[in-house]
């Protein structure tokens, strides 16, 4: 399952609003100690759906502070979960009760939105969505209205799209190009260990598998013997033009050659498909921040009673929007991701020495494919690899990056010692490379 952060958060099924004084000492129940403000509730997407979200503000504010929406991937994950987690202000301690606060949060200097779907994900309300068209719809329109509600959100926005949600910030950051509304001011895009829908992904695996082998000679024969199917299917799979619908059975089809024969090969020898390290399950223990279980925390009655709702068990990931859209990790995100850099955009692509299912080795020959009014992706191979590291915190991993004459910048990070969540291996780097992204000092401006 591709969900980036594994982190559970309470469920919310009534009409809770909550809006705290700018710069209290009590952040709100989401994270007590923090002075950043919490709003949360619910929007509606559409007829029938209802979608849950959270802004926090950040602890720090200028006249030009930037706003990230982040989109914890699955499908079927509620990113509102990463709000307890690593990126979020505060994390749960151990005790699977207090909420500490972060001092690697990403809203120490950024504003932070995070919304829950497709439909019933995490906190939000109604049916599951039939397509992807309706989804990406869904979160537009709810952006839209927390913006409308809260311009400072909408003014240097920056859309963080993790593992199956790439697909999701390429798609929404077409929408707003093409639509251009007043209250956003789009500014970049992240894909964090992100789901090309390329075979480039699958490359990527088996030149992994081969190099630490992850898997005997036998095996990996038939993972490459199932490359061109993988490839021909993934084909099939892409809509007739590009932001159209994709062919729902062409890419059923696709994930099912895929991703058993080339990613669950690895799984089935014990090792974590996200972590390749680690044993399945184990990938905590290369994190140096131990964090509680957040569902016990969030399924408390005594903290849904403080939140004014009821909604018991409340899981991280719903599995039926994961059923119902596993199917889209085959769709190339590929045309969003050019349509940004052509619209002279900020894009990073993060990603983890150590993950498999997105490896480094994929994803950087697909950024080196992007190709738009001007051909990104062979500027990007063409640029120098750099250590990436900072005063505090010291070595991130290396860095590919470039500019271009219609203010586009693009650029490529592999974090060294991470997983498929760099920020839980290494929060100080992952922050700082963040900010550096959002204010552009990671291209020397």
């Amino acid at each position: 399952m591709e969900s980036a952060i594994l982190l559970v958060i309470g469920y919310l099924t009534g009409s809770a609003f909550s809006t705290l004084d700018e710069g209290a000492s009590s952040g709100g129940p989401f994270c007590p100690s923090s002075t950043g403000k919490q709003v949360f509730g619910y929007k509606q997407a559409s007829e029938r759906n209802k979608y849950f979200y959270l802004t926090v503000d950040a602890e720090s504010r200028g006249s030009t502070t930037p706003t990230f929406l982040y989109m914890v991937g699955g499908p079927g994950g509620s990113s509102v979960a990463a709000a307890l987690g690593v990126i979020g202000p505060c994390h749960l301690d151990v005790d699977n009760k207090t909420p500490q606060l972060n001092e690697f949060s990403w809203t120490k200097r950024a504003r932070g939105i995070f919304i829950d779907g497709p439909g019933s994900v995490g906190f939000s309300e109604g049916q599951i969505e039939k397509t992807l068209d309706d989804y990406v719809k869904h979160m537009y329109n709810v952006l839209i209205q927390i913006v409308e509600d809260q311009p400072e959100f909408g003014q240097d926005l920056h859309l963080v799209g993790a593992s199956f949600d790439a697909l999701t910030a390429s798609r929404l950051a077409s929408t707003i190009i093409a639509d251009r509304p007043a209250s956003i001011g789009l500014r970049g895009v992240i894909v964090l260990n992100g789901v090309s829908g390329t075979i480039h992904r699958f490359e990527g695996c088996t030149k992994m598998a081969k190099a630490r082998k992850l898997v005997d000679s036998r095996m990996m024969r038939a993972m490459k013997s199932y490359m061109p199917q993988c490839a021909a299917e993934m084909e099939a799979c892409q809509p007739d033009a590009p932001g159209g619908e994709p062919k729902a059975e062409e890419c059923q089809d696709a994930v099912n050659t895929c991703h058993w024969r080339i990613i669950t090969p690895v799984r089935e020898r014990g090792t974590s498909q996200y972590d390749v390290r680690a044993k399945i399950g184990k990938e905590s223990d290369f994190h140096p921040i131990r964090m509680g279980k957040v569902d016990r925390f969030f399924n408390r009655a005594d903290f849904q009673a403080k939140l004014g709702v009821s909604r018991n068990p409340w899981h991280t990931v719903d599995e039926d929007a994961f059923l119902r859209f596993t199917k889209y990790h085959s769709v190339d995100i590929s045309p969003g991701i050019n349509q940004a850099l052509d619209a002279g955009l900020k894009v990073l692509v993060l990603s983890g020495s150590e993950d498999y299912t997105t490896n480094a080795v994929g994803l950087l020959s697909w950024a080196k494919s992007l190709k738009g009014v001007t051909n990104y992706g062979r500027e990007l191979g063409r640029a120098r690899k750099k250590t990436l590291k900072f005063e505090d915190g010291g070595v991130v991993g290396t860095i590919r990056s470039r500019k271009f004459s219609n203010n586009a910048r693009f650029a490529f990070v592999e974090v060294e010692g991470a997983g498929h969540c760099p920020m839980n291996n290494n929060p100080s780097g992952l922050q700082q490379t963040v900010e550096a992204f959002f204010n552009g000092a990671l291209w020397g401006s």
